[in-house]
């Protein structure tokens, strides 16, 4: 008779690799968030300057 048995996977294997891949992931979630932050603030940092510098505090720069 033919043996039809399939290999049994092995479950905790599999969970290591899925929580593995989890947290790789969630690490350049982190990161592309963080690096996100860092460019929001320095264009709200360029738009403040240039707001600060317009009209009358330009002219107080130019001493």
């Amino acid at each position: 008779m033919e043996d039809l048995s399939l290999p049994v996977p092995d479950f905790h294997l599999i969970n290591q690799l899925v929580e593995a891949q989890m947290e790789e992931n969630n690490e350049n979630s982190q990161r592309e968030k963080r690096l996100m932050g860092e460019m929001m603030l320095a264009q709200l940092n360029d738009g403040q300057r240039v707001a600060f510098h317009t009209g009358e505090d330009a002219e107080c720069l130019k001493v």
